[in-house]
């Protein structure tokens, strides 16, 4: 929500070209630290332990903002995004206890384990969501 709102304003003030263009420099400059972060670490960490820190954070908003920027033109693509987009709030709801159950009992030792852990949960959510939609008790949920 408090990116559309800034997104308003930037369009609003002529400035979506510049926005654009720090929202990419800000999502190069997120990853180039978080990346000498991970390289230069003294003691390795999970990946999961750098969620929250001030750079991770700046670099999901300005991803954020990147993808917000691009048009889909293609009606089958937009399809697909809308049934995505219509089932965040049970994948919000839902991946979070399970990540951290899952990485509570056995840490994540990579980041390529982590992203396959996100895209499982992600897609099985999804699932779920759209099972949920068709059963009159839990339609509420979805």
């Amino acid at each position: 929500m408090a990116t559309a709102k800034i997104s308003e304003w930037v369009k609003a003030k002529g400035f979506e070209k510049a926005g654009y263009v720090a929202s990419w420099i800000l999502f190069l400059t997120g990853s180039a630290i978080y990346t000498y972060h991970i390289m230069n670490a003294e003691v390795y960490l999970w990946p999961h332990n750098y969620y929250g820190t001030g750079y991770y954070s700046l670099w999901l908003i300005s991803g954020f903002w990147i993808c917000r920027s691009f048009r889909i033109n293609g009606e089958k693509l937009q399809t697909c995004l809308k049934v995505l987009a219509a089932n965040t709030f049970v994948v919000y709801l839902g991946h979070l206890p399970i990540l951290e159950y899952i990485t509570g009992k056995k840490p994540l030792a990579t980041t390529g384990m982590a992203v396959l852990y996100i895209v499982m949960f992600f897609m099985g959510l999804e699932v779920l969501a759209e099972i949920f939609k068709r059963m009159p008790v839990l339609r509420k949920l979805a």
